[in-house]
């Protein structure tokens, strides 16, 4: 049985390589286009990793993360953006600590997309500081 991944992502041609890039590698993937579906996706779903973007319509990602932590704090969760720094704001590092395992900042290629994913397979889950 592979391993099970959502994807939720408000730009369908991201989402679509992200998507073949992860069912490519041999992932079981479903997607959603905005946090709202995304949450409830992974409430019927429960899949073993989230990639989450950060900026979408309905639902944005960091409230998206907040939920699935909420209902499962052990859940496996990367954030995507396109926000590196703003003014003094570190955006990795903030979406580290509001729940994020890891950040891929956006442009990235899939070999990027693919260690991120291995990478957080395989480490100990999240555990809030």
């Amino acid at each position: 049985m592979s391993t099970s991944i959502l994807v939720i992502e408000d730009s369908k041609a991201l989402r679509l390589i992200v998507e073949h890039s992860l069912s490519q590698a041999g992932y079981r993937v479903t997607s959603a286009e905005d946090g709202s579906e995304g949450v409830r996706l992974w409430e019927e779903t429960q899949p073993e990793l989230v990639i989450t973007d950060i900026m979408m319509p309905e639902r944005d990602g960091i409230e998206t993360i907040r939920e699935i932590r909420r209902q499962k704090p052990h859940a496996k969760i990367l954030a995507m953006t396109g926000f590196y720094h703003s003014g003094s704001i570190d955006f990795p590092d903030m979406l580290r600590r509001l729940g994020a395992d890891d950040v891929l900042t956006k442009p990235f290629l899939p070999k990027a997309l693919l260690a991120k994913v291995d990478a957080i397979l395989k480490r100990p889950p999240f555990v809030a500081a």
